[in-house]
């Protein structure tokens, strides 16, 4: 895994403090940093269940398709930031 640079951690920190940059930018300036922040903490990285970082673990959650738990870790939960349920659902 490459490490994060301090000039990539600064743009982040730029897009989440302007409120004039547009709100697409700004959401993905926060699913950045929720990315990265969660994988610092994911103990799927570091522990050894045999499960392959947790990919052979499966999640059955409401409002969301099977997946393994490592997916939803990383994905399904950090797309649905700032999306109401509903239009979520309709995204699938």
């Amino acid at each position: 895994m490459t490490p994060i640079s301090s000039s990539e951690w600064h743009w982040v920190d730029v897009e989440l403090a302007d409120p004039r940059d547009h709100p697409g930018e700004r959401l993905i300036a926060l699913k950045f940093r929720l990315h990265l922040v969660g994988d610092l903490q994911q103990p799927f990285h570091s522990a050894d269940d045999r499960d392959a970082g947790s990919n052979r673990k499966r999640v059955v959650a409401d409002r969301f398709r099977p997946a393994s738990l490592h997916h939803f870790w990383d994905t399904e939960w950090v797309a649905r930031l700032g999306v109401p349920l509903e239009a979520a659902d309709e995204r699938r």
